[in-house]
C-alpha cells in the first residue's frame, strides 16, 4: 500500500467550514486538472512526490498529534491506496477531510461516517476546467460535506449561483474569492448577489451559503508551501 506524497505538515485549515482549526495536511502528488489559478502547482505532477507506505504516512500523522486530518493534493482520489489511508485514519478516531476537485467519482469512498467530510470543488469558468464536474457526485454528498465555489470574476459568480439554483445541494456551500488582493471587492459582490433573492425557496437555499476568504493566503504569501 503505497502513496505518492508531496508533503505532510501541520497548520490551520485555511478555507471552508473548518477554517482556522489546527489540521494535519497530507498532500498527495498528481492532479488531472490544470486550473488557471491553481495555488499548488508544485503538486500537480506525480513526480512531485515520494513513495511512502501507508503505515509510514500514519506514523507521520501520529507524530503531529492533531485530531483533524486533511487529505489534499493534487487530486488525492487519483491514488488507489488513499482509500486504505482513509480507513486507517477513521479506525484510529481521526476526523478526516478529503479535498477533491469534483472531477473524480466519490462513490469509491465506501465508508462514510460523521467524522469524514468530503470537500468538493465546483470548478467555474475562470479556472479553465468549468466542464469537469461530475454531476453524479451530488447524489453522493451528505449534509456534513461541503461544495466550494472559487470566484474570480462576475462570470464565475453568475455560474455559481446558477449551479446552486439548478441543483439545490443539501450540503454546506462555500463561496470564496480566488485572489485575496481583489477579494474584498468580490466578497462584497458575493454578499449583494446572495442576499438579493425575493423567492422564499431561493432565500432558503442561499441562507446556507458561507462567504469566506482563504485565511492561509492572508497570513502567508500565496506561493509558500507547507502552510
Amino acid at each position: 500500500m503505497v502513496l505518492i506524497v508531496n508533503e505532510i505538515f501541520s497548520s490551520i485549515q485555511g478555507e471552508g467550514i473548518h477554517s482556522g482549526i489546527p489540521t494535519t495536511f497530507i498532500r498527495l502528488a498528481g492532479c488531472d486538472l490544470r486550473c488557471s489559478w491553481c495555488d499548488t502547482q508544485y503538486a500537480l505532477s506525480m513526480d512531485s512526490g515520494e513513495s511512502m507506505d501507508v503505515h509510514e504516512v500514519m506514523d507521520s500523522v501520529r507524530s503531529l498529534k492533531i485530531d483533524l486530518v486533511c487529505i489534499t493534493g493534487g487530486e488525492p482520489l487519483l491514488q488507489d491506496d488513499v482509500m486504505q489511508l482513509i480507513l486507517y485514519l477513521s479506525e484510529e478516531g481521526y476526523r478526516v477531510d478529503v479535498e477533491t476537485n469534483g472531477a473524480q467519482d466519490i462513490s469509491i469512498i465506501e465508508t462514510r461516517t460523521d467524522d469524514l467530510m468530503i470537500s468538493m470543488d465546483v470548478k467555474l469558468p475562470s479556472s479553465g476546467e468549468g466542464k469537469s464536474f461530475l454531476v453524479g457526485n451530488l447524489s453522493e454528498l451528505l449534509d456534513n460535506d461541503q461544495l466550494k465555489f472559487i470566484i474570480k470574476d462576475e462570470n464565475d459568480l453568475v455560474h455559481a449561483i446558477s449551479f446552486i439554483k439548478d441543483h439545490r445541494p443539501s450540503c454546506n456551500l462555500i463561496m470564496t474569492p480566488c485572489d485575496n488582493r481583489e477579494g474584498f471587492r468580490i466578497v462584497e459582490e458575493l454578499i449583494n448577489k446572495i442576499k438579493d433573492h425575493d423567492d422564499e425557496t431561493e432565500r432558503s437555499i442561499f441562507s446556507r451559503v458561507r462567504v469566506m476568504i482563504q485565511t492561509h493566503k492572508v497570513i502567508w504569501s500565496p506561493d509558500r508551501t507547507g502552510v
